[in-house]
């Protein structure tokens, strides 16, 4: 690990030992839409799940990387996340989860010791799922290969863009529960990153501007 990203790592840590931006963070990329959701909650509690995001060196600063989800019969078809899922019980915790989900899904083994802590849980109310956000920092992305079932496509995102003032915009998107509805988004490319991944991506933002 070089200096540089030893630096980084021990900024994070003590970032995310400390009191975080939560739900202000949230609230900056949350989809109006979902606020007839919430108000509609559902009866069963919510499923448990956790997400991996993974941290790694990029001309002089950070990138992650995120998933298009391939097209199925649910509310996050097509949809851009980080690597993860539905909790099992035989994960026995939602580390676990993470770490076999970011497995099985690109092919990228994280060791618990790259992970330095977790981001604010995030309730998501289409699906009834809360994430449980864990990040992770490596010294280099591997070659990566993708589940062919669960995922179309392996996004890698520049953080030093996610940080800008302009970052943050709006865009048309079609949501199963809402039909076309526009959100608060983060481009990249041509993907258009939102719901509880922007969400999730917005916490992450606050923590990083500190390190510039």
């Amino acid at each position: 690990m070089t200096e540089e990203l030893k630096k980084y790592k021990k900024i994070l840590c003590d970032e995310l030992s400390n009191s975080l931006p939560g739900k202000s963070a949230h609230d900056i990329m949350y989809p109006k839409t979902h606020i007839n959701l919430i108000a509609n909650r559902h009866t069963e509690p919510p499923k448990k799940s956790s997400v991996m995001i993974v941290l790694f060196p990029y001309n002089g600063f950070l990138k992650t990387v995120v998933i298009l989800r391939s097209e199925y019969d649910g509310v996050h078809s097509k949809q851009i996340s980080f690597p993860g899922g539905k909790y099992e019980k035989s994960d026995t915790n939602l580390i676990n989860t993470a770490i076999r989900e970011t497995k099985e899904e690109i092919s990228l083994h994280i060791d618990k010791d790259n992970i330095i802590g977790k981001l604010t849980d995030i309730y998501i109310p289409p699906s009834n799922f809360i994430v449980a956000p864990y990040v992770a920092i490596i010294d280099s992305l591997p070659k990566l290969k993708k589940d062919p079932i669960e995922v179309e496509k392996i996004i890698e995102v520049d953080l030093n863009e996610i940080i800008k003032c302009n970052s943050i915009t709006s865009h048309k998107v079609y949501s199963l529960n809402s039909g076309e509805i526009i959100v608060p988004c983060f481009k990249n490319k041509n993907n258009i990153i939102w719901g509880a991944t922007a969400m999730i991506l917005s916490e992450l933002r606050e923590i990083l501007l500190k390190l510039n």
